[in-house]
């Protein structure tokens, strides 16, 4: 095996983390859990978590062409107890 497995691209800490394989995977790595993502899947991603930061409202993305808005939207910029 030849290189390193994966490329870090991104990283808070140890269990906090953005990666890619050579296979062209992105993970996303939180805690104990990672997200696996196509390039495609990933910039959609960050295009949303872009989208929700700087407008500070909520945003549904579907692919229905006459959505509902959701009743209760939950609203945290730091993981913990939901709270309205």
């Amino acid at each position: 095996m030849s290189g390193p497995r994966f490329t870090i691209l991104a990283q808070l800490d140890e269990l906090h983390f953005v990666a890619a394989c050579r296979h062209g995977v992105v993970h996303l790595t939180w805690d104990n859990i990672t997200l696996r993502l196509t390039l495609d899947e990933f910039k959609a991603l960050a295009h949303l978590v872009e989208r929700i930061t700087t407008e500070r409202t909520p945003v549904v993305m579907t692919d229905d062409p006459a959505p509902q808005a959701p009743e209760t939207v939950w609203w945290s910029a730091y993981p913990g107890p939901r709270t309205p």
